[in-house]
């Protein structure tokens, strides 16, 4: 099939472990879950395992897009497909490229964005591809430029209420989080507009009802978070994942409400691009496994996570549950107090459109069918935030795969 844009036309056949949560009011709607009495033990192998994750999460995504049980599994399975192209394309489009994005109306494709001109290593790329893949000409500004001055301005000297940024890879804009009403909104346009590191800069401003955070306060089961995913050190020493400004001091419980079982602290990062830390336990053996939509069933581990704009996924915290909804940044800098202590927050973290994590969320996985994406930060208004398991290499780790 040929797709055209701005002109140009490009050949593309076809167009080329645990806890759980809810969405809030006006975001996608998935399926209604128990709220689980605790977070992820490492499990037994007696533990039932569901090998096809992704059956399981086509539930949600027929509800939220309208669309026949079957359609919405092959749509996964699509998008699990695109994913793992996203990168070797944004790498082919280089400093050209302006975003890379998912759509999923009216059915699931790639929208990959560039400025100028399609360099001819991605044309003969997105020409030879089966996949449902469109390219894009634009004259906006790159990616690049504008992550730069999402990094690189001081927003909170602009208004102390912003709560983070990111560049919007769909539109070419910057987007702000402003704690406010549309009043606040207005006033802060007009100053980015006089603001010199954003002249020529197109800025959208978002405002919410609620400040920024990292999402542990209050919570309980592993003592005050979740878990995510189970991980290994390059010693083979393995243990369970979750959030690094969550307390260092965790016990686990199984979801029987056996417990608690204690955890050893050995490591955290909370740096410019992640938050994270890890615990071993001697008290079970730990397993390539994560408990996603279901306390009595668990899912292996299986492949890493790229990530784009647009993409369905799922998460599961112990307070609030299972949910699903869309990325919307993979590019998000939080700047709430205490984001990212002792630095700034770099813009390379994922925000979601929904699925609103709560306290005690922190830490819990965030996937799509078995293939692990994150691990939550924490929240902006009714929007999630999660470190992507790309990070897991500062603390020197690996996803134990099942």
């Amino acid at each position: 099939m040929l797709t055209w844009r701005n002109g140009i036309v490009i050949g593309a056949a076809l167009l080329l472990l645990a806890g759980q949560g809810v969405t809030s009011a006006g975001a996608d709607d998935p399926l209604d879950r128990e709220p689980s009495s605790g977070v992820q033990a490492p499990q037994d192998m007696a533990t039932p395992v569901v090998g096809d994750g992704l059956a399981v999460d086509a539930v949600s995504y027929a509800k939220t897009f309208g669309v026949p049980l079957e359609s919405a599994r092959a749509r996964l399975q699509l998008q699990q497909d695109l994913d793992a192209v996203a990168g070797e394309l944004a790498r082919l489009a280089g400093s050209d490229l302006a975003g890379l994005h998912l759509v999923h109306e009216p059915d699931v494709s790639l929208v990959v964005r560039v400025v100028d001109a399609v360099p001819p290593e991605l044309a003969q790329k997105v020409a030879s591809s089966d996949l449902p893949i469109t390219v894009e000409v634009t004259h906006q500004q790159p990616l690049s430029e504008l992550i730069t001055v999402v990094e690189k301005t001081p927003w909170t000297e602009l208004d102390d209420r912003v709560q983070g940024v990111y560049a919007d890879e769909r539109s070419g804009t910057i987007v702000v989080h402003l704690l406010g009403n549309d009043r606040d909104a207005a006033a802060f346009e007009a100053r980015a507009e006089s603001a010199s590191s954003l002249s020529g800069v197109p800025v959208q401003v978002e405002t919410v009802d609620t400040p920024g955070g990292d999402a542990n306060r209050g919570g309980r089961n592993l003592t005050s978070c979740t878990s995510s995913f189970t991980v290994s050190d390059a010693a083979w020493t393995q243990g369970m994942l979750t959030a690094g400004h969550c307390s260092n001091a965790q016990s686990y419980y199984c979801f029987s409400g056996n417990g608690p079982f204690a955890m050893t602290f050995v490591s955290e990062v909370r740096s410019a691009t992640a938050d994270l830390q890890w615990h071993t336990t001697t008290a079970q053996a730990i397993e390539p496994l994560f408990h996603a939509d279901s306390t009595t069933t668990a899912r292996p581990q299986q492949g890493v996570g790229v990530g784009a704009v647009g993409q369905y996924v799922c998460r599961r915290g112990k307070t609030s549950g299972y949910a699903c909804t869309t990325v919307e940044s993979i590019t998000y800098r939080p700047v709430y107090d205490g984001a990212c202590p002792g630095t700034t927050c770099a813009a390379v973290f994922s925000l979601t459109s929904g699925a609103a994590v709560a306290a005690g969320d922190s830490g819990g996985p965030w996937f799509i069918g078995n293939v692990p994406h994150g691990t939550t930060k924490g929240y902006v208004g009714s929007k999630s935030i999660y470190t992507r398991v790309w990070y897991l290499n500062t603390l020197g780790l690996s996803l134990l795969q099942g």
